[in-house]
């Protein structure tokens, strides 16, 4: 969605539907290991000149799996992730740097003990590309 000659907005909804899956073992054992889950994306774009670009985005992420000793059965561990970029133009050649935040946090219970699980990471991506022209 364009909201002005400088901004653009993003918004996505994935269903990713694992839930009827059938994994199948090396001795011919079914199961059905996955659950079904859902992201949200959102994100906006900024373009202060020509040659940059401004990136930030947010997504809301279910993972397709549900942990052993789940307090609640069904749900998921869900992670949120937050990002920023910085895009480059010149002369053909595209440069594109962003960094993404995610934190995901999920209970297992065995018996009368409580795990508390945190997964943070920290990812920094460059891309650079050319455009070759072509007459």
């Amino acid at each position: 969605l364009t909201l002005s000659e400088q901004f653009s907005f993003g918004l996505e909804y994935e269903l990713r539907s694992y839930a009827s899956a059938v994994y199948r073992s090396e001795t011919s054992v079914e199961s059905n290991p996955w659950i079904s889950a859902s992201v949200i994306h959102a994100g906006l774009v900024y373009m202060p000149a020509p040659w940059l670009t401004v990136r930030g985005g947010l997504r809301s992420q279910t993972e397709v799996f549900e942990p052993q000793g789940n307090p609640i059965a069904g749900e998921a561990p869900s992670a949120s992730v937050y990002s920023g970029g910085l895009g480059f133009f010149w002369e053909g050649v595209h440069l594109d740097l962003t960094y993404e935040y995610m934190s995901m946090k999920y209970q297992d219970v065995w018996g009368s003990a409580i795990s508390f699980n945190t997964d943070r990471r920290h990812t920094i991506v460059a891309e650079i590309a050319y455009d070759i022209p072509l007459q």
